[in-house]
C-alpha cells in the first residue's frame, strides 16, 4: 500500500527539484546577457530623397535671418564639417553642398524635433554635450546649433549669442546608453537621437563637393568653429 504513494512522492520532489534548477540556470544565463539596444528609426527618413531639387542652386545664396537649424560635425579627420543646414523657406543644404527644398511634411517634422531638443535638459558641460557609452575614445561630435530664425544680419563674437547648444558625443545607430546621466535621461533622449540620425542621412550623399555653395554656408553662420 505504501510502495505507490512513497513513488508517487519521489515523483513530484524529482520533478520541483528538475523545475527549480532549470529555472535557477536560467536566470544565472539571463544576468549575462547584455542588454539589447534599439535599432534607430524615423518616419522622417529619406527625406533628401523626398525633396525637390533647387531651382538655381548655383546662384543660390543663404539668408542668415532665415536659418532654423544647423548640424555641425567634428572628428579627428574633420574639424569644421557640416551635416546640414535648415532654413525657414524649407530650404536644406546637406554635407556636400546639396540644395534642395523639403516637403512640408518632412520640414514641419524636422523642426519639431529641434524645438524639442531644444527645449531637453542641459548637461553643464562643454558644448552641451551627450556623450554616449562607447568602449573606445576619439568619437565623432555632431553638433546641433538652434537658430530658429532669429538670427541678426551680422555675427556676434560669441556664437552662444545666438544659437542654442546641443551637441552628442559618439551618435550611433543601435547605442544610446550614456555615460551619464543627463537630467532623469540614462539614455540617449529619443528627439535627439532621432534629430541626429536624421541629420547622418546628409552625409550619404555620392556627389561632388560643392565648395562654393558651402563656403557661402559658413559665412552666415558666424563664428561657429
Amino acid at each position: 500500500m505504501l510502495r505507490p504513494f512513497i513513488c508517487a512522492i519521489v515523483t513530484v520532489v524529482a520533478i520541483s527539484c528538475y523545475q527549480l534548477l532549470k529555472f535557477t540556470t536560467l536566470g544565472s544565463s539571463l544576468k549575462f546577457l547584455p542588454m539589447s539596444e534599439p535599432t534607430w528609426s524615423s518616419i522622417y527618413s529619406g527625406y533628401l530623397h523626398r525633396a525637390d531639387p533647387h531651382p538655381n542652386p548655383k546662384t543660390f545664396t543663404p539668408i542668415r535671418s532665415a536659418l532654423e537649424l544647423v548640424v555641425l560635425r567634428n572628428s579627428q579627420v574633420e574639424h569644421e564639417g557640416i551635416d546640414l543646414a535648415i532654413f525657414s523657406d524649407r530650404t536644406v543644404i546637406d554635407s556636400k553642398g546639396g540644395v534642395r527644398i523639403l516637403k512640408e511634411h518632412d520640414f514641419e517634422g524636422i523642426m519639431e524635433l529641434g524645438r524639442l531638443v531644444n527645449d531637453l535638459p542641459t548637461t553643464g558641460g562643454f558644448r552641451n554635450q551627450w556623450r554616449v557609452q562607447h568602449d573606445r575614445t576619439g568619437r565623432p561630435i555632431d553638433r546641433i546649433l538652434y537658430a530658429g530664425g532669429k538670427l541678426s544680419p551680422v555675427p556676434r563674437e560669441r556664437y552662444e549669442e545666438e544659437y542654442t547648444e546641443t551637441s552628442v558625443y559618439g551618435f550611433d545607430k543601435h547605442r544610446i546608453r550614456l555615460e551619464e546621466r543627463v537630467g532623469s535621461f540614462t539614455t540617449l533622449a529619443p528627439p535627439l537621437w532621432e534629430l541626429v540620425g536624421l541629420a547622418m542621412e546628409a552625409r550619404e550623399s555620392e556627389r561632388e563637393e560643392d565648395v562654393a555653395v558651402l563656403n557661402k554656408l559658413k559665412a552666415v553662420l558666424g563664428n561657429v568653429y
